[in-house]
């Protein structure tokens, strides 16, 4: 072992080596230990689409000319626990406009919270179900007139207009005695106010309905399929998401105004002071009151910039799913090597030490599988494992068959190596003076083939990687997690000049793949070379 390790430590001091070892070594920080800690950990789940815009750029571009005026995600409020009102300083984080004429009153509710809501839809941006934490707001007083009650939170804004917008409060109108509830979101620009979502009781539905000016708007609006009724005494769910901005109110009530097709760029078509929020309209009949909880309140501009990588054209964070997929790359990578190293390097032992007829029969049957076309046979059996279920995880399965399938070539150099060595004069001393067969390959034989082993080992990562890839890339492989290979499939029918051909996702996947077999080659060749020296 001695002779072996000087070895390594020799290889090791070569630059082309140490170059090799830390382009390896990021390889295996990034999908070892970040992969453990990025944000997203599967991003072809629906939950994690849209952490971000679609194509958006990585944040970094900020720092280059023409891109600075880029929005990056804002979040109102910023944090989660406000948002999901975890703290009582959450209530003070909107605004309360006190209506004239009624007693209005705010506090923070610890153990109310939202459950079992049905959420209108997927994605990073979604936030329903946290459970205790709300904030209850009473209103009461005598009147027929319509009480508005608004929560805001005002901001600059001072980029160009984003690509999405979403808003989102889930609300339990508890108590409601003498009144009609409805509850608007809304964004208010220089250019005027938008209402983006919009629920309301049965009575709350009426009073719309009978305003003088917009009442058959509203009467179009509540006349939708897709709208349900504001229900009391249990958690309602209201969202607006500009990507489906013909459902939004705005679309009836705000007419020619705003671009249906286009709503981002109509209300932030400008710098300035904007203002996001909630007016609760209660609608009296005489002495009245209401008592309603409200949590998981927030806003969120989409940013056309993000992260370290940006997003692919789900909004998905690419840094995640570039740390996932090497991960899955390495695991693949380096477990079917094992598997195919230690069949083949015993039988190459065997094969070449034992000679004669046992050389004969397993020399056929290396020739046989390296004759036939690996490609095809990978798919037939991936496909034929799949069909039975022979194991659920995808990724395990291509170990095993990766590693079955690629042990056959290094066996012939096993064998090769053992041959040569098998004639020299220390091998033929340990015979005369008794040396069992299993203490001369142990002792002897495998010691002098370590060196082509270990470098056997950086040689064939990169290639059972690549065949990884391969299989991906063609729709075989593993399609429910990101991989290098499918990630560039995904990427053949989305790439266009609108979105720069997805520079930032397919450069770094195809360099990776580049530089990783570039590292391992450097690595194996240095120690080869030692080996080679030293024989």
């Amino acid at each position: 072992m001695n002779r072996l390790d000087n070895l390594i430590l020799r290889a090791l001091r070569r630059r082309d080596a140490l170059a090799g070892l830390v382009i390896v070594l990021f390889f295996v920080v990034v999908g070892g230990v970040v992969a453990s800690f990025v944000p997203y950990q599967n991003t072809y789940n629906p939950q994690d689409f849209y952490a971000a815009a679609p194509d958006a750029l990585p944040g970094w571009v900020h720092l280059l000319p023409g891109y600075s005026n880029l929005p990056p995600n804002l979040v109102f409020p910023s944090s989660v626990n406000l948002q999901a009102f975890k703290s009582p300083s959450a209530v003070q984080a909107w605004v309360l406009t006190d209506p004239a004429g009624v007693t209005a009153q705010r506090a923070y509710a610890p153990s109310v919270g939202p459950t079992n809501v049905a959420g209108g839809s997927q994605g990073a941006y979604l936030l329903v179900n946290t459970g205790n934490g709300s904030e209850s707001i009473t209103v009461s007083g005598t009147g027929n007139s319509t009480v508005p009650v608004y929560l805001t939170h005002t901001f600059t804004y001072d980029y160009a207009s984003p690509k999405m917008f979403y808003g989102q409060v889930v609300v339990d109108p508890a108590q409601v005695q003498n009144a009609g509830v409805a509850v608007f979101l809304f964004i208010e620009s220089p250019k005027g106010v938008y209402p983006i979502a919009l629920l309301a009781d049965t009575a709350g539905e009426a009073a719309l309905e009978s305003s003088p000016r917009l009442g058959n708007a509203y009467l179009s609006y509540f006349s939708s399929p897709t709208l349900s009724v504001l229900q009391h005494g249990s958690w309602n769910y209201i969202s607006g998401i500009s990507t489906a901005s013909t459902l939004m109110p705005l679309a009836y009530l705000n007419g020619t105004s705003v671009n249906t097709l286009d709503v981002p760029s109509t209300i932030f078509a400008s710098s300035g002071n904007y203002t996001v929020g909630e007016l609760i309209e209660v609608f009296p009949r005489g002495d009245f009151s209401v008592k309603l909880f409200q949590s998981d309140f927030k806003f969120q501009i989409f940013g056309s910039v993000y992260g370290l990588m940006g997003t692919d054209t789900n909004g998905a964070d690419v840094w995640s799913e570039y740390a996932t997929s090497t991960r899955i790359a390495l695991e693949i990578g380096f477990g079917s090597a094992v598997i195919a190293l230690v069949i083949g390097t015993l039988l190459g032992l065997v094969a070449g030490f034992f000679g004669g007829l046992v050389d004969s029969v397993l020399i056929f049957v290396f020739d046989f599988l390296l004759l036939i076309p690996g490609l095809i046979l990978l798919i037939d059996l991936d496909t034929t494992f799949t069909i039975a279920h022979i194991t659920p995880n995808k990724v395990l399965l291509l170990i095993f068959i990766l590693g079955i399938l690629g042990w056959a070539g290094i066996s012939r150099i096993i064998r090769s190596q053992v041959l040569s060595l098998r004639s020299r004069t220390y091998i033929q001393a340990a015979q005369t003076m008794g040396g069992t067969k299993f203490y001369i390959l142990r002792r002897h034989i495998l010691v002098h083939t370590a060196g082509t082993i270990i470098a056997l080992v950086t040689y064939i990562v990169p290639g059972l990687v690549l065949a990884d890839a391969g299989l991906d890339f063609l729709g075989v492989g593993i399609s429910k997690i990101p991989t290098w290979g499918n990630i560039l499939a995904n990427l053949v029918n989305q790439i266009t000049p609108t979105n720069g051909y997805l520079w930032w996702i397919n450069l770094p996947i195809g360099l990776s793949i580049i530089l990783l077999s570039v590292g391992f080659y450097l690595v194996g060749t240095a120690i080869q070379e030692e080996y080679s020296r030293a024989a």
